[in-house]
């Protein structure tokens, strides 16, 4: 970095470095963080969707005489249609919700620009929706 810039900007360059550093840290340390949070969730999810199928499986057995392979074809597609699985949160995609949350806190403060915005709000609320 020696012909880069001059010497008073370097202190500049430094702390710049050190709070990118910084906030890819925090980024990626909430993101473990959120992984970990969100995984027994979903393991917890899956064990009662489990409990859920052996229950519906018994109730329509003896409703419908419904044999193993109609259940089977009746829950493929009716996964198909609502998604059953619901959301699974890997590691990077904790990191990017970690980072979105980081970098757009505090964007709310800059929607009030009229007078007639800012009657609506609360004192204090400074044009959170």
């Amino acid at each position: 970095m020696s012909g880069c810039c001059s010497q008073s900007a370097r202190p500049l360059l430094w702390k710049t470095l050190f709070r990118v550093i910084a906030f890819s840290v925090l980024a990626a340390s909430g993101g473990l963080i959120f992984a970990a949070v969100e995984h027994p969730n979903a393991v917890n999810n899956l064990k009662r969707k489990e409990e859920l199928l052996v229950s519906l499986r018994e109730d329509m057995a003896k409703k419908y005489n419904m044999s193993q392979d109609d259940f089977d074809n009746f829950i493929e597609i009716t996964d198909d249609a609502f998604n059953m699985a619901g959301p699974s949160w890997s590691y990077f995609q904790s990191v990017r919700f970690a980072f979105e949350t980081l970098t757009t806190i505090g964007k709310p403060n800059l929607e009030c620009f009229t007078k007639k915005k800012m009657l609506f709000n609360a004192p204090g609320d400074h044009g959170r929706p």
